[in-house]
């Protein structure tokens, strides 16, 4: 009907992850050093033109907020030996903060000291501040 959802399991690896001085919070901001492993949880309509024209009258409608409610459950799952979440797949519902997890009071700081930006202009949904 034009509505997919999908779990993705991907593995955080290479010689980055590797080398343990990198494994040190001074080296890099990224919080998930020790985990192996990222899960992401998708959901989008990939229709044709035809059904895109119909707006409100695709069948595909039908199951927009089961798709949604999906998407809630999974993320909100709770899955031993999990935790954080992953900024690549910004989700408005989980707070900035949660994304850096113990680094992000760090660079909230680095970025006042910083930046070449004091009224915060270029800030995206995926930026500290």
């Amino acid at each position: 009907m034009g509505l997919f959802t999908y779990l993705t399991l991907g593995a955080i690896v290479g010689d980055f992850y590797l080398d343990e001085k990198n494994q040190s919070d001074e080296h890099s901001s990224f919080p998930y050093k020790d985990k192996l492993y990222t899960i992401q949880y998708q959901t989008w309509w990939n229709q044709d033109l035809e059904l895109k024209l119909e707006g409100q009258n695709n069948k595909v409608y039908n199951y927009t907020n089961r798709a949604l409610d999906w998407m809630e459950v999974a993320r909100d799952y709770d899955i031993p030996n999990t935790s954080g979440a992953f900024i690549s797949f910004k989700d408005s519902s989980i707070p900035t903060r949660k994304y850096f997890m113990q680094n992000y009071d760090r660079l909230v700081q680095i970025k006042e000291d910083h930046s070449k930006d004091p009224y915060n202009h270029f800030r995206i949904r995926k930026s500290i501040i």
